[in-house]
């Protein structure tokens, strides 16, 4: 059953019975209209919850759309840029200490010497030291580093920057990072619904960064050891 939710007492001052009988009316009606509100709390917030579940679901879509890795981290950057209208979406891979930038939004090729991925791999580092997301600006009550965080906005920007982790079995393993402007922060809808995405992206996404490398590693030892049948070992990098 629904049972009784709350409970109001009211005192009317009078001995009229008309006063009575109109005060009751009013009274009955404004908890008509509160249940009313509540239902339309209720239905916003599924409409909400629908909207983020279909956010992330076509942007999963689009990124199981692909077979390797390069492409599926592409598509992710590309697809969370154009529905989340950042100016900047990036994928990074720890790899040892460091995490390494594998995909930009719109972005073919870019070298890692250049500062503003060297930039963006700080604050992704900084995501996954503390395996926690990261925002700049943050709330007065956030408890998280934001150093790197606000380096990368004030030298590329300023721009609104998240950082969020991606995890494997548990573990953080990558980071995505967007960058949009300053004015637009990024409100806790667009966060959790950008969670789920990244939730829901991972468990593919992850093993298949594993395999590309695993496929790179077994193709260079077999350059390696091609070449040191040629030129000898002694002149094999």
């Amino acid at each position: 059953g629904s049972g009784v939710q709350g409970l109001a007492a009211f005192l009317v001052t009078t001995g009229d019975q008309r006063i009575l009988a109109a005060t009751r009316e009013r009274l009955e009606l404004t908890v008509s209209l509160l249940s009313l509100y509540e239902m339309r709390l209720t239905l916003q917030q599924r409409q909400s919850d629908l909207a983020r579940l279909r956010l992330a679901m076509e942007t999963t879509a689009a990124v199981n759309e692909q077979d390797r890795f390069a492409g599926a981290a592409m598509a992710l950057c590309n697809e969370v840029s154009s529905r989340w209208k950042c100016d900047r979406v990036t994928l990074g891979f720890l790899k040892g200490r460091y995490v390494h930038l594998k995909a930009m939004s719109h972005t073919e090729k870019f070298s890692r010497k250049m500062k503003v991925v060297q930039d963006i791999e700080s604050a992704m580092e900084e995501t996954l030291d503390q395996d926690v997301e990261v925002t700049y600006p943050a709330s007065p009550e956030a408890t998280f580093v934001q150093r790197a965080a606000a380096e990368l906005s004030k030298r590329h920007g300023p721009t609104a920057v998240l950082s969020l982790p991606l995890r494997r079995e548990g573990e953080p393993a990558a980071v995505i990072t967007l960058e949009r402007p300053v004015d637009q922060p990024f409100a806790l809808g667009e966060i959790e619904a950008l969670r789920l995405t990244i939730d829901l992206v991972s468990p593919r996404l992850v093993p298949m960064h594993l395999q590309d490398r695993w496929f790179g590693a077994r193709a260079a030892g077999g350059l390696r050891k091609g070449l040191s049948t040629i030129l000898g070992p002694k002149h094999t990098w």
